[in-house]
């Protein structure tokens, strides 16, 4: 990447663009409902935004489809309708608009606009201003749905091309209507060792939405085991734009139930004429001329295999054929990846076995891949180095901070001015791009299907390593200072971080990244270990008939009758999920191997810098663990290697907790759907909206409930101190999910429930008393629950325990010689601007609604020192998560005379 904010200086905010018009009138609106881009709607209010683009591929690109996301003030449109992109040229281009988020009030806060963006030559720039359509203006060329009726299957047709739902086994069809497409449906196959996994029969496309420029449709296919159990899910989405020779496949891959061994999720072509000779882009963006078959291959982040022979290199996933294009986009995940033609077929493997071993994909496992296809002479014409450039560098439209800022949709959110808090912004720009840069050092890590940079670190104790460790959100930091600078340097890698969270760190039924994801693999393992041993004292019960029920009461007997019950209640989100028969059983005794590990490693005490395998050492030197038959770390955890790959001195890394109590599974300690939220309010893209509905459903129905329950318990208890920050970040999680489901067709149910969960976590944080608090940590993330609770209820009991907490720590947590806050409460008084960037939020927005001397001094204090420079990415985001939304309520605040 190069430098943040390198048009202007490197960490020099951009300056506003000159003419943006924010003028909304409020008019009625002329249309209800929901709204798809259709002729006829429209925003009932006048508006003008000032929209820019670069191409940044350096390439010459053709005409090309963008959307980008819109925030409004508060009050303003209701509706979305046709708008218009006058250019500065004098140019008019028809666009679509489409609601994506409401106010409380039901008016728009986000709405999405869609366009054809022009033809652009290599480094060339687009500006002009959007505003509602005026009459007259309709866009060109065809876009006709049939609907599936009598046999006929769903059909989408231009003048380019014909698409059609394929039926069955086969996903789609696609006819160039001019040349080019398929001779056979599109195929996809997820294979495992003992063969591929059935489709459960229905799977057929639907229309997810139809607008005037694009159709999306969606289509899910569950596949099921030989035993008839759906494991793993597809979801493929297709886009085509009118008038455009393009279709836009996102295919999903989720695990649904238990660990399986992929040997190859691949995408099947079979090419109409695609002629001899293949275009292939290469590593160095020189196009390799192939004839006839071929087989490449990314088999490690800088390893080529090129027909059996390993290279350096990376595979860029550009295939040209005569009439057909091929445009593989990565986001993140550069291996394992395999483009294999064999004749007419062209086969797209998204996790090709390698060297004969498979990956081992675990529940909760999501990913991703997006293609896209060019159809007939359009395909023929592009150079495919140039489409390689723009897929790595797309066009990102866009409007400037300004309106970002005042729309007031993200709060007080400070626009980055010239020549204001200069130190904050340099340093923010500096630590985003040594944050990427310790991205890129380390490949093996950051990349491929299931790393990113969640691995053990033996001096912490914990997965506090990585270049990308995805606490406090990072993406939320880059996405804000996106929207605060207009610097699309930031929007790339914050979009590519969000993608990261929605298939990586957001299991498929909502649970959120868990920081200890690594290191809870070793319990998890020995606690199935232990499981088994416990399930053999069960089997061995004379009572033992081998039913579910039995084992319930079998556990009343062996502990006590409320362990059952609890077991049970462990065991019920699985039974909803599908375990049923045998899978339920040995789900349950994993759960009460999990208890036993749970018991005797309250006792765990190791010195600094012990790694995993200490870890398991010291449970197999414990006699319980011992009689429940984990005994040998090395040979016991032999068959987890073969699994997963890896060793004990080169641990694999992993971002979904697999411990067997759900429960225990993504804990309340973080949320990173922030990020997911507001990368799909400024892209629209519904595999992101899907991700964080799922990641708000569980927080309400799974997170919450248990949270509030044992620190409830632990509250009342008396005595230690509360950690706090599990109930503040479920609150932040569920009020943003829940601004992208208020007021939204079909998500009333959800709204309801989460704002109601919401209202608990408040309950139960304005009973809290401050002196319980365990850290600063957990102090400023109750204060950012708090404060977005005010921002969108005033609720005075709310309003008073964020007063209270803000004033009792700024008063006795602060260290006026170190400048910035203690960590903990009580105990260690070390001191990090870390926990000043978690406070300062909530000292802002509690001044700003009731001066305190006290608390203004060391808000004061703390921001003129808070800037500093980080490269590891947990740090950064909790320095400046909350630094843009404090400066918009500091430049309201009046001066303090001294």
């Amino acid at each position: 990447m190069a430098g943040i904010g390198s048009r202007s200086g490197r960490g020099a905010p951009v300056p506003p663009l000159a003419g943006l018009l924010l003028a909304l009138a409020a008019c009625g609106p002329a249309g209800g409902g929901d709204d798809g881009g259709r002729p006829g709607r429209d925003l009932g209010a006048s508006f003008e935004v000032a929209v820019s683009g670069e191409e940044r591929s350096g390439a010459d690109q053709p005409a090309t489809p963008a959307a980008f996301g819109l925030p409004f003030p508060a009050g303003e449109p209701a509706a979305a309708g046709p708008l218009e992109l006058e250019l500065e040229d004098g140019r008019v281009l028809p666009a679509a608009g489409r609601v994506l988020a409401r106010w409380p009030d039901g008016s728009v806060r986000w709405l999405l606009a869609e366009l054809i963006a022009p033809a652009l030559p290599a480094g060339g720039a687009l500006a002009g201003t959007l505003r509602p359509r005026r009459d007259g203006l309709l866009p060109t060329g065809e876009l006709t749905v049939q609907p599936a009726a009598a046999g006929a299957p769903l059909t989408v047709r231009t003048e380019a091309l014909e698409f059609r739902d394929a039926g069955g086994n086969g996903l789609f069809e696609l006819d160039g209507r001019l040349g080019g497409g398929l001779t056979a449906p599109a195929a996809a196959t997820v294979s495992t060792p003992v063969g591929d996994l059935r489709v459960v029969p229905g799977g057929a496309f639907a229309v997810e939405h139809e607008g005037e420029l694009s159709v999306t449709l969606l289509r899910r296919d569950d596949l099921e085991d030989a035993g008839g159990r759906a494991v793993a899910r597809l979801t493929t989405r297709a886009t085509i734009w009118r008038g455009q020779p393009l279709v836009r496949i996102r295919h999903t891959l989720d695990v649904l139930a238990g660990s399986l061994e992929v040997t190859s999720w691949r995408l099947e072509l079979p090419l109409a004429a695609p002629g001899p000779t293949a275009r292939l882009v290469d590593a160095d963006g020189s196009v390799e001329l192939i004839p006839g078959d071929f087989d490449r291959r990314q088999i490690g982040p800088d390893t080529l295999r090129r027909d059996g022979v390993d290279a350096p290199g990376r595979l860029p996933g550009v295939v040209g054929f005569a009439g057909t294009l091929l445009e593989l986009r990565s986001f993140w995940q550069l291996h394992p990846d395999a483009i294999v033609r064999s004749g007419d077929l062209l086969r797209l493997d998204l996790c090709p076995e390698v060297d004969g071993r498979g990956r081992t994909l675990d529940e909760g496992f999501g990913r991703t891949r997006e293609l896209w296809l060019t159809v007939g002479p359009a395909a023929d014409a592009r150079e495919p180095e140039a489409v390689a450039a723009a897929a790595a560098a797309p066009l990102l439209l866009h409007a400037d901070a300004s309106w970002y800022c005042r729309s007031g949709a993200l709060g007080p959110l400070g626009e980055a001015l010239p020549g204001d808090n200069t130190a904050l912004e340099e340093k923010l720009a500096q630590s985003t791009d040594l944050v990427l840069w310790r991205r890129d050092l380390d490949p093996a890590h950051n990349y491929g299907l299931a790393d990113w940079g969640d691995f053990y670190d033996g001096e912490n104790g914990i997965s506090y390593s990585g270049a990308l460790q995805q606490e406090y959100d990072p993406a939320w930091v880059v996405l804000l200072q996106f929207l605060r600078t207009g610097d699309v340097d930031y929007l790339q890698p914050g979009l590519e971080l969000a993608w990261h969270y929605a298939d990586v760190d957001i299991a498929w039924y909502g649970g959120c990244f868990q920081h200890r994801a690594t290191s809870n693999r070793v319990r998890s393992h020995i606690a199935r270990i232990c499981g088994a041993g416990r399930r053999a004292e069960w089997e061995a019960w004379p009572d033992y008939d081998g039913t579910l029920e039995n084992a319930f009461a079998w556990l009343a007997t062996a502990y006590f009758p409320e362990f059952a019950d609890r077991m049970r209640s462990y065991l019920a989100p699985e039974q909803s999920r599908g375990a049923a028969g045998g899978e339920a059983i040995e789900r349950l005794f994993a759960m009460v191997g999990q208890y036993e590990v749970d018991k005797v490693g309250e006792n765990l005490d190791l010195p600094a810098g012990s790694g995993l395998r200490d870890v398991a050492v010291w449970y197999a030197a414990q006699p319980r663990i011992q009689a429940l038959g984990f005994t040998d770390p090395d040979s016991q955890f032999a068959d987890f290697f073969a699994r997963y790959g890896g060793s004990w001195t080169d641990f694999p890394s992993f971002h979904v907790d697999d411990l067997p109590i759900p429960q225990f599974r993504h804990e309340g300690g973080h949320q990173l759907v922030e990020g997911v939220v507001l990368a799909h309010l400024l892209t629209g893209a519904p595999r992101l909206r899907d991700a964080a509905l799922a990641c708000g459903r569980h927080l309400a129905e799974e997170v919450v409930p248990w949270t509030l329950q044992t620190q409830t318990a632990l509250r009342d208890g008396g005595g230690d101190p509360l950690h706090v920050r599990e109930v503040g970040w479920p609150l932040i999680g569920l009020l943003r999910v829940l601004e992208i489901c208020e007021n939204m067709p079909g998500e009333a149910d959800l709204a309801t429930e989460l704002e109601a969960a919401a209202r608990d976590c408040v309950d139960f944080l304005v009973t809290v008393p401050v002196d319980r608090y365990e850290s600063t940590i957990h102090a400023g993330v109750a204060l950012e629950g708090l404060v977005a609770w005010d921002r969108r209820t005033a609720d005075p009991t709310a309003r008073a325990a964020l007063h209270d907490l803000a004033r009792t720590w700024a008063a006795n947590q602060y260290d006026w010689a170190n400048h910035a806050f203690r960590y903990k409460a009580n105990g260690p008084t070390e001191t990090y601007k870390g926990m000043s960037g978690l406070m300062v939020l909530g000292l802002a927005c509690s001044e700003s609604l009731e001066h305190d001397p006290g608390l203004r001094a060391v808000l004061d204090d703390a921001w003129a020192n808070l800037p500093g420079q980080s490269s590891y990415a947990k740090a950064y985001a909790m320095l400046y998560r909350g630094a843009g939304r404090a400066l918009g309520y500091l430049r309201d605040l009046p001066p303090i005379s001294p």
